[in-house]
């Protein structure tokens, strides 16, 4: 059940023959907001833009204080997120990202857990 007052983004990331993309859902304003990444971008390349682009929307919003809700598929993303060797610009933004989040949010920390999503 949600949690009066909080903040849940539901998060995707996809690819087709014809194209990649992510969407982003917020549940309480009920906004929908999709990025065509074109034919080159990888599944896994989609996972970390739409996880980047997400917290990019709660940091512009200045949810400051709220419970934060994440809620992903993106298994492999977040895997690699956790990992301490970074091999990767995509990886390094979207924690640079992560991180000015924490720190707007004055937490020491940002939890993730992977599970399959659905709209409540």
């Amino acid at each position: 059940s949600k949690i009066k007052g909080s903040v849940y983004q539901y998060i995707d990331g996809s690819k087709t023959n014809n194209s990649a993309g992510t969407g982003v859902y917020e549940s309480s304003t009920g906004v929908d907001s999709f990025i065509n990444l074109g034919v080159d971008a990888t599944v896994f390349q989609t996972e970390l833009t739409v996880i980047t682009t997400c917290t990019q929307i709660i940091i512009w919003s200045r949810c400051i204080n709220r419970q934060i809700h994440i809620l992903s598929d993106c298994q492999a993303a977040l895997r690699n997120l956790r990992r301490t060797e970074v091999n990767s610009v995509v990886i390094e933004g979207c924690l640079a990202t992560l991180k000015s989040l924490t720190q707007q949010q004055n937490k020491s920390g940002i939890g993730a857990e992977t599970s399959g999503h659905r709209r409540q």
